[in-house]
């Protein structure tokens, strides 16, 4: 007999000792259920049922994943350039409809002219589009309620 199983047979004793026949019996069965399931686990993902989803070199999930992913940045991309762009003409129908509408976040940021980062809040309050930085700004504190006093 080697170290190993004497040892699981002097825990096993003290364990029937201190908690009972009963409790010693519902404890061992518990033990084997889980050691199958874990077999039965094993199996499983050796068959190829069970296996975790393999990274691609971007750390992202998969190629369909990051195909989906990029489409959204770009499409979140376009939506707050078109936000940048209705602030520069001042047109508050077309900011309020981003904004409400399309789920356009003001503090998000995109390129405009050139330059990286620019969020339409920031870009509202560089032009003096005072309207546009109320309305955000009542947009973050009432959301969908927020209208520009036009």
């Amino acid at each position: 007999m080697s170290w190993g199983v004497i040892g699981v047979l002097l825990v096993a004793g003290w364990l029937l000792q201190t908690i009972g026949e009963t409790a010693f019996i519902v404890v061992f069965w518990i033990v084997v259920g889980l050691i199958v399931l874990a077999q039965v686990l094993k199996l499983l993902a050796q068959m190829g049922v069970l296996r975790s989803p393999e990274a691609s070199a971007s750390g992202r999930v998969n190629q369909a994943h990051e195909a989906k992913w990029h489409q959204s940045q770009q499409r979140r991309l376009r939506k707050v350039g078109e936000l940048l762009s209705a602030l520069e003409r001042r047109n508050s129908v077309e900011v309020e409809r981003l904004v409400l509408t399309d789920n356009v976040s003001p503090y998000e940021s995109g390129s405009f002219h050139g330059k990286v980062g620019t969020t339409g809040y920031a870009y509202a309050k560089e032009i003096g589009f005072d309207e546009a930085v109320t309305f955000f700004e009542e947009w973050t504190r009432q959301g969908a309620s927020a209208r520009i006093d036009r």
